[in-house]
């Protein structure tokens, strides 16, 4: 539509055929499934004042087996009024679907059962909020910071009637804060350093009787830390390194509170292109 506006636009059409093995313990019901998932989407951008500001909304439908239509908008601004430090805020709605797992989860094997899946499970919402800032630091480095809240709705509960089902009755919110800084320390060395904290809380409705108190969905570390280094040793050669931590997660099971403890690790990959 001209220089300042473009709209992208498309869909897609997939067909599942399913069949889950019989395991001890428990069924996946039924064991046979054909089915599909489709959507169409559409994002439109568009550039004011000079292109110092561009506006960028979007749009997703997706039809899935389990729940029919789910509906996912976003919309985004953003702005560099200086040609230095480009900022934006951005608000978006994203669903999670059904499983196999959520809706046909059976056990024993053989009626009657003691947990009868989840036939009224919807999919899980999320309303994501960011506000964001990159700035440079010289000629070869940036910085990004980001600041985040998150807010859950229909997330996944265990009822404890008789038989136990899978439903919707845990609500939840996150906030917290992204920095990464990209530096070219040399022409053959790039560095990313990435940081991130957050805070979490989930909460049982007032309908629910959440077997696991709130806390199955809630197992997400608080912080992580890590570093990456690109070398390019020869034209055709790349050695690269990964340093990365992970903070410890909040856990549940079988009734009992507990941690999964932090943890570090580092990988590396060397690269030859022929």
């Amino acid at each position: 539509f001209g220089g300042n506006q473009e709209l992208v636009w498309g869909g897609n059409y997939r067909a599942m055929r399913d069949h889950v093995e019989d395991t001890a313990g428990f069924v996946i019901l039924p064991a046979r499934l054909n089915f599909d998932l489709g959507g169409i989407f559409f994002q439109h951008e568009i550039g004011l004042a000079d292109n110092a500001v561009r506006v960028i909304s979007g749009y997703r439908a997706e039809h899935n087996h389990f729940t029919g239509w789910e509906h996912q908008p976003s919309l985004r601004v953003a702005w560099d009024l200086t040609g230095r430090a480009p900022a934006w805020v951005s608000a978006a709605r994203s669903t999670r679907t059904p499983s196999r797992l959520d809706t046909g989860f059976f056990a024993p094997e053989e009626p009657p059962y003691f947990v009868a899946g989840g036939p009224d499970f919807e999919s899980e919402e999320l309303r994501a909020y960011e506000i964001g800032l990159r700035g440079r630091l010289g000629k070869n480095a940036s910085l990004t910071a980001a600041v985040f809240l998150h807010d859950y709705d229909d997330l996944r509960s265990v009822e404890p009637t008789f038989p136990v089902v899978v439903a919707n009755g845990v609500e939840g919110r996150s906030y917290g804060a992204e920095l990464f800084l990209d530096w070219d320390v040399k022409a053959w060395w790039r560095l990313r350093f990435g940081f991130f904290r957050t805070e979490q809380s989930t909460t049982v409705k007032s309908e629910s009787n959440d077997a696991e108190r709130g806390l199955g969905e809630s197992s997400f570390p608080s912080h992580q830390l890590q570093l990456r280094n690109s070398f390019r040793l020869a034209r055709t050669v790349t050695l690269w390194t990964s340093l990365r931590h992970v903070g410890d997660v909040p856990s549940f099971e079988n009734g009992v509170s507990g941690r999964v403890p932090a943890y570090t690790e580092l990988d590396l990959r060397l690269a030859w292109s022929a």
